[in-house]
């Protein structure tokens, strides 16, 4: 009678686990702890990738922009970071810098400024952009006066 090949296993798993079962049991426990964390942090995960579409967006925006008007970014990479911390940090917690607000928007120079802040920005500050920001913390006086800088450097965006 012909060996069927139903006895010979499937080969690798036949090896891998039928052969020493403690390997199945720690892949088991290997799987369960991968789904585990995903499922525990999924809102941060979810979080992070629409951050990064966010920022591919606005980037690709500024591209656009820049592309459209032959406008430059005037200042330093790194200076996009501090004042979008800036702001974020006078926003947070108990009441509004306002002063700092407007001190971090004074610092743009053009439109691709404003585009390249708004894209540091992204939704990264607790989940919100600028703009949300904007409108949740300031006043619609205060958010008049942080138009009329953006208005007074000639910077076609406004909150």
């Amino acid at each position: 009678m012909a060996k069927s090949n139903f006895n010979k296993g499937v080969g690798v798993i036949d090896t891998l686990f039928i052969e020493d079962p403690r390997r199945a049991i720690v892949l088991g426990i290997f799987l369960i702890v991968i789904i585990i964390l995903l499922v525990v942090f999924w809102k941060k995960i979810k979080t992070w990738i629409e951050a990064l579409k966010f920022k591919i967006a606005d980037n690709q925006e500024l591209s656009r922009h820049q592309e459209e008007t032959g406008e430059a970014l005037t200042l330093p990479l790194t200076k996009y970071e501090a004042l979008a911390n800036k702001i974020y940090n006078a926003c947070k917690g108990w009441g509004t810098d306002e002063d700092a607000i407007y001190a971090a928007f004074n610092e743009l120079n053009n439109t691709a400024d404003y585009l390249k802040l708004y894209a540091v920005f992204g939704v990264g500050h607790d989940g919100h952009d600028l703009d949300w920001w904007m409108r949740d913390e300031l006043t619609s006086w205060e958010l008049a006066n942080l138009n009329n800088i953006l208005a007074s450097k000639g910077i076609a965006k406004a909150f």
